[in-house]
């Protein structure tokens, strides 16, 4: 397990990835930029700080990054409408929080493009989880990557 703490003062940015090195077919400029979307959400959207959790796992078709969090989280109400452009959730709570509802709709557009699925799980108070699963099938116009073995953060 690696920490990196580089992100924010207030949070500890923890990756899990199997101890084996984990191939994927991908454009990694963009599966990387997913990514730090969604932990730069994580952070965002725990103003209070605490970890930040991502994990990377595998099974025979996909491989699947987690981002989870203990921040403010997200009405069940809304969560079907977060990956649309400019949508933002409305709350006291995110009033001060600068962006323009872009990033998920980014993330999803990426996403998308891979053939691959992302979804959230969360609660209000309790924080949020989002999934992304990407298929390990080749795919036309991307880059092979190997994706770090072990716990590290290359």
């Amino acid at each position: 397990m690696v920490q990196f703490n580089k992100l924010s003062d207030k949070h500890t940015v923890t990756f899990e990835t199997p101890p084996y090195a984990v191939r994927l077919r991908a454009d990694t400029t963009r599966v990387t930029q997913a990514v730090a979307n969604l932990i730069n959400n994580a952070i965002k959207y725990s103003p209070e700080g605490g970890e930040i959790v991502v994990k990377l796992e595998e099974d025979m078709n996909e491989v699947v990054i987690i981002v989870s969090d203990h921040g403010l989280g997200i009405p069940k109400e809304v969560q079907g409408r977060l990956f649309q452009p400019f949508y933002r959730v409305q709350s006291v709570e995110t009033r001060g929080i600068d962006g323009l509802g872009l990033g998920l709709a980014l993330t999803k557009a990426i996403v998308d493009a891979h053939g691959g699925r992302i979804w959230v799980e969360s609660q209000v108070g309790e924080g949020s989880t989002f999934y992304v699963a990407i298929p390990k099938q080749e795919q036309e116009a991307v880059n092979e990557r190997s994706l770090p073995a072990g716990n590290t953060t290359e």
